[in-house]
C-alpha cells in the first residue's frame, strides 16, 4: 500500500517535472538521468520481487507452501 502512494506520488512528480521543462528537454533528461537511476532501479528490484512472490503464491501448489 505504501509502495503503491510511493509510486504514484513518484509519477506524479515525474509529470509535473516533465511539464515544468518541455522547454528544455535536454535539462529534463539530464535531472531524469541522474535522480532517476538509481530510485527507479530501487523500484524495479522491489516491484519485480513482489510480483515473482505473487506469481510463485498464485502458481504454486498449497499456495506458495513448499511441501
Amino acid at each position: 500500500m505504501i509502495l503503491d502512494v510511493l509510486l504514484l506520488s513518484y509519477f506524479m512528480l515525474l509529470f509535473s517535472f516533465q511539464f515544468f521543462f518541455r522547454f528544455s528537454p535536454i535539462l529534463f533528461l539530464f535531472c531524469f538521468y541522474f535522480v532517476d537511476f538509481g530510485f527507479l532501479k530501487k523500484i524495479e528490484t522491489l516491484f519485480v520481487s513482489r510480483y515473482t512472490y505473487i506469481d510463485s503464491w498464485i502458481f504454486t501448489p498449497q499456495h506458495g507452501r513448499v511441501s
